[in-house]
């Protein structure tokens, strides 16, 4: 399948709803063999359409395109040529979506799954998805991860809510920002800079929270927030410095 893609490059949603369609079937086994496979052709497919261009060319693009209109001045061509900076897309071209939207390909599977297999594998997807993406991608993404393992994935749309699916998948989403995220992919630097986010997040997170009634199943993001920032000062130790520290005495 892999090769398949990489041959024949996906050209719309579609194609990849109906790829990805078949890889979640195939998940649907006890075999952690099969599973894992598919859970690596997944990573790899979703990876093939991510789009590599940074924020700072769509800045770029943008601010010319809004010179150009300038220069034309506020007159009846003004529409016209405006609509000269927009390119048509290429007959050949490809399906490309940005790291977020990739991220949710993987959380809305998992919530609609039923299928313990399937939700297994999606995890092993999760995970191979990020070490395929790399450190650097990671790194510079942190907060775009945990806010959506914290609000896409662990408080996304479920067909069920018991509890045993609940710390399930906490012990999913801590195994995500733990064992891969924080432990195989952030250098020391970078964990530094990912205390700093988490504290921001619990902060704003404890601030919403106290103005309003929150079920159990709203407090799961800062239950999993929580067990990771105290994973995260075990591990640093003595390089943690001393005014995140105090933030956090502060903060509670």
């Amino acid at each position: 399948m892999e090769e398949i893609v990489r041959l024949s490059p996906l050209v719309s949603p579609a194609e990849l709803e109906n790829v990805k369609g078949m890889i979640l079937q195939v998940m649907d086994t006890p075999s952690p063999k099969v599973r894992s496979s598919a859970a690596q052709t997944l990573a790899s497919v979703l990876l093939s359409v991510r789009n590599d261009q940074s924020a700072n060319e769509m800045i770029d693009m943008t601010v010319e395109t809004k010179k150009k209109k300038i220069d034309q001045g506020e007159n009846e061509n003004a529409e016209d040529a405006g609509s000269t900076t927009v390119k048509a897309m290429p007959a050949g071209a490809t399906l490309t979506l940005g790291f977020r939207e990739l991220l949710r390909h993987l959380s809305s599977s998992y919530c609609r799954s039923n299928n313990m297999y399937r939700r297994a594998g999606l995890i092993n997807a999760y995970a191979r998805f990020l070490i395929l993406a790399g450190g650097e991608l990671v790194t510079a993404n942190y907060s775009t991860v945990l806010d959506h393992l914290l609000n896409d994935l662990a408080l996304g749309e479920q067909t069920s809510d018991s509890r045993h699916r609940l710390l399930v998948k906490r012990k999913h989403i801590d195994f995500l920002l733990g064992r891969v995220v924080r432990q195989r992919l952030l250098t020391e630097p970078a964990k530094l800079s990912a205390l700093n986010i988490l504290i921001q997040y619990l902060q704003k997170t404890s601030e919403a929270s106290a103005n309003k009634n929150s079920d159990s199943k709203h407090a799961e993001p800062l239950v999993i927030a929580l067990v990771e920032l105290a994973n995260m000062l075990r591990e640093l130790g003595a390089v943690t410095p001393s005014m995140q520290v105090a933030a956090l005495v502060m903060a509670y």
